[in-house]
């Protein structure tokens, strides 16, 4: 009996042990975290800086250090490759009031985030923009979505070997009858209403007439959206967007630039020096600040 207390009371002590630990792991991660996130820690924000949003991963609604939900497959930590929505328009509306920020760079890397995430960023852009101050916006590679944020910004710049994608819009969907007739099951599904399209990957094997109905008003209400502000930014008709789209004209960065979507073809290294050009000097370093600090 006494063997087996010793035993149960280390086992319980090592839990315990273990329990706290982690807890300490974590918050110390979580301040480093955001030290590191902070671009500079406690160091003073300088004049002439510029708040640089990195758009890369995810956009979510809100950036956490510490993300616990296991299921998903997403890590207990989170890393930089998710970038808060809620932070960024903080951010934004803080430098557009601070007299220190020149400027935004909007650094576009590859990233997914859903079309209201994008409108609310790319609102919030263009109300910083209202007070005299600067947005550039630089990538590599842009498609539909990442080019309708881009024309948040004053001028667009795409890299010289990059790409810029301006193909239309599409949707497509998965469906698993065939594969649940080969296992032999049968769903039980209760449906109200022809456009209830939830569940017509268990009982079809292409979308219906009504789901493609409403699915092409959905396309045809976003790309309505998404091509005048095309047109805006590279202040052409609507009709010359729709048509470089359907013949798919735009097949290189010096079409793009031809057409007006991208201001300029540069390298990243020359953009940084045309951004220091324009606050600190060119012969300085640009002071970039990231949402966190």
């Amino acid at each position: 009996m006494k063997f087996l207390k010793s035993v149960l009371s280390t086992a319980v002590g090592v839990l315990v042990g273990g329990i706290v630990s982690f807890i300490a792991v974590v918050g110390v991660v979580m301040l480093l975290s955001r030290g590191l996130r902070g671009g500079g820690g406690n160091d003073p924000i300088q004049a002439h800086s510029i708040l640089h949003l990195k758009m890369e991963g995810s956009l979510v609604e809100r950036w956490r250090p510490v993300d616990f939900d296991l299921l998903s497959g997403s890590r207990i930590f989170a890393d930089d490759h998710t970038v808060g929505l809620y932070d960024v328009l903080r951010a934004l509306a803080v430098a557009k009031s601070d007299p220190r920020f020149d400027g935004v760079y909007l650094d576009i890397g590859s990233f997914d985030a859903g079309w209201a995430g994008l409108t609310a960023l790319r609102r919030g852009l263009k109300e910083f923009s209202v007070g005299g101050k600067f947005v550039a916006a630089y990538g590599e590679q842009f498609d539909e979505k990442s080019y309708y944020l881009a024309t948040g910004a004053d001028a667009v710049y795409l890299q010289p070997n990059g790409e810029l994608q301006l193909n239309g819009l599409n949707l497509s969907e998965a469906f698993f009858k065939g594969l649940l007739e080969r296992l032999e099951l049968e769903p039980r599904i209760f449906r109200v209403g022809r456009f209830k399209a939830a569940v017509e990957p268990f009982l079809l094997e292409k979308m219906s007439l009504e789901n493609k109905a409403q699915n092409q008003a959905l396309l045809d209400d976003l790309w309505g959206v998404a091509r005048a502000d095309f047109a805006a930014a590279a202040k052409k008709p609507i009709a010359a967007i729709d048509k470089a789209a359907a013949n798919l004209e735009i097949a290189t960065p010096e079409a793009a630039e031809k057409m007006g979507l991208v201001k300029g073809l540069v390298f990243e290294d020359e953009l940084r020096d045309m951004l220091a050009d324009r606050t600190v000097g060119k012969d300085d370093e640009i002071r970039l600040v990231s949402p966190r600090r």
